[in-house]
């Protein structure tokens, strides 16, 4: 008569099933390996196989062949893709339709389904377990998406990770390393001490902060802050950039590098050199040199979440970090 299983044994069973109703393995998820458990409870591998063969046969999990042991349940999957952008997205010059259209045609090519909603920063919708949402610059959405407790996908921001956000996905681009890009750049054209000033975002914006702080660590700044990253409220920063008669200009955004080349114009002033952020459309329209977002891998780090989370997968949320890359145009 085989021998009852040890204290130890029963204690690590309790925990294996505990983890499978701790909310975060949805069915069809990938559950640990025999090896993992073993390592994990100081078990035999044999009996760690043993107990996840006595899950399988209560109905708790499932092994596929070739492929490992997931958890057991009808599943619930996204099917197609909801692209969220703020209202903003519409202005034909701006990152956001650039951003949008770009994903929009490389999920299209890609044989998936995509529906487009273009909301207003404190709007919100309903979302379905049948659509996987892409989140860009909607704040209450990514406070709604959070609640909801599925998987979302946040675009060119990260949320501080808890409990409640594990299954938040983010796609992001290094802003510390693009500041220190703009610094570099300035510095290998300018001779030493030259009088930089950088045209900053909001003082709480956590991007704005860190392509502050990457500028600051290769060359000596001032720095001005405007209301918002917008062109319209940049009036009463941009003048206090240039009352300090700097060399260069960092604006933290090209609608804020805009904001400079308007007011070297309407003053009939010499332009300083300047370098804004994000590669928007309207830097190219205006020939500005810019810290550009790698839109190409932007696309392909999308598809990549897109097509695991559409697999099934609903494992734990995944960061991506870009770097992006310095575009040189006459502005430099």
């Amino acid at each position: 008569m085989a021998r009852p299983p040890s204290e130890h044994v029963q204690v690590v069973k309790q925990k294996l099933i505990a983890r499978l109703n701790d909310g975060l393995h949805r069915p069809g998820s990938r559950f640990m390996s025999n090896r993992a458990i073993a390592e994990q409870y100081q078990i035999s591998y044999q009996t760690a196989h043993r107990l996840v063969t006595q899950l399988v046969d209560e109905g708790l999990l499932e092994r596929r062949p070739r492929a490992g042991t997931y958890v057991a349940g009808e599943q619930h999957g996204f099917k197609r893709v909801h692209l969220l952008f703020n209202k903003r997205a519409r202005r034909a010059d701006s990152f956001g339709f650039r951003l949008m259209n770009c994903l929009k045609t490389a999920l299209s090519d890609a044989g998936f389904q995509v529906q487009v909603s273009l909301l207003g920063n404190d709007e919100t919708i309903k979302l379905s377990e049948k659509y996987y949402p892409i989140i860009w610059e909607l704040p209450a959405m990514v406070q709604a998406s959070i609640q909801w407790g599925g998987h979302a996908l946040l675009l060119n921001e990260r949320v501080e990770h808890g409990l409640s956000s594990l299954r938040i996905d983010s796609i992001s681009v290094d802003d510390l390393l693009g500041g220190v890009m703009a610094a570099e750049m300035i510095a290998s054209r300018l001779p030493q001490g030259c009088k930089c000033v950088i045209h900053a975002g909001p003082r709480d914006d956590a991007r704005s902060q860190a392509r502050v702080q990457g500028f600051r660590k290769r060359l000596s700044a001032r720095v001005v802050h405007a209301p918002t990253w917008y062109l319209d409220d940049a009036s009463a920063s941009v003048n206090r950039c240039m009352k300090l008669k700097p060399d260069a200009i960092f604006a933290c955004n090209d609608r804020l590098a805009q904001a400079v080349l308007e007011y070297c114009k309407d003053k009939a002033v010499s332009l300083p050199m300047l370098i804004g952020f994000d590669d928007a459309p309207i830097a190219e329209t205006l020939h500005l040199s810019s810290i550009a977002i790698p839109w190409k891998a932007f696309a392909e780090s999308t598809l990549r979440l897109v097509k695991q989370r559409l697999d099934g997968d609903h494992s734990s949320g995944t960061d991506v970090i870009l770097r992006p890359h310095p575009v040189m145009r006459l502005t430099m």
